[in-house]
């Protein structure tokens, strides 16, 4: 009965001395995880400390520490994509302002203020095919006007120039 007595408690021993070493091992882990801010290996490393300590209370507060750094973590990231989204929501807004008014100004064939604001809207989202589009149309139509003017000019000239030449012959 001796005998027995002491293999179980030679067993117990075993035991606590095998938690022991696992939560040393497991606090050991995760304080290293902690110090190179880990934090979510930490956490699962002082969560294995407390599976073999359940009541310990320094893997319990570094826990806590822990779960405070990935809330904070999670809060800050949550605010940059609040900031994304408003960031590109005012883009958005600005692009639709800049494109409603470059149609506008499209429409009323005046070439210089949709030509501005197609190049601005091109700059803004330089993935959008339609505002460099609409770009090239608007030079097309510039090149048009420039042209006609210059035909224009060319007939003056020659108007011009003609009526100099009748009125010659009509006083000789």
């Amino acid at each position: 009965y001796v005998d027995a007595q002491l293999v179980k408690v030679e067993n117990q021993l075993t035991l606590i001395a095998n938690k022991e070493e696992a939560y040393a091992a497991a606090i050991s882990k995760g304080d290293k995880l902690f110090s190179l801010k880990s934090w979510t290996e930490a956490k699962a490393a002082y969560q294995e400390a407390l599976t073999a300590k359940p009541e310990d209370t320094y893997a319990t507060d570094q826990l806590s520490a822990v779960n405070s750094k990935l809330d904070e973590l999670a809060r800050l990231a949550e605010e940059k994509r609040q900031q994304e989204i408003a960031a590109q929501k005012a883009l958005d807004e600005k692009y639709s302002t800049l494109i409603a008014s470059a149609d506008a100004a499209f429409e009323a064939e005046n070439w210089e203020i949709p030509k501005s604001g197609y190049s601005a809207a091109v700059e803004l989202k330089t993935e959008e095919s339609y505002p460099r589009e609409r770009l090239d149309l608007v030079n097309e139509k510039i090149a048009e006007s420039e042209r006609l003017a210059e035909e224009a000019r060319r007939a003056a000239e020659l108007a011009a120039k003609n009526a100099e030449q009748y009125d010659a012959l009509l006083s000789q």
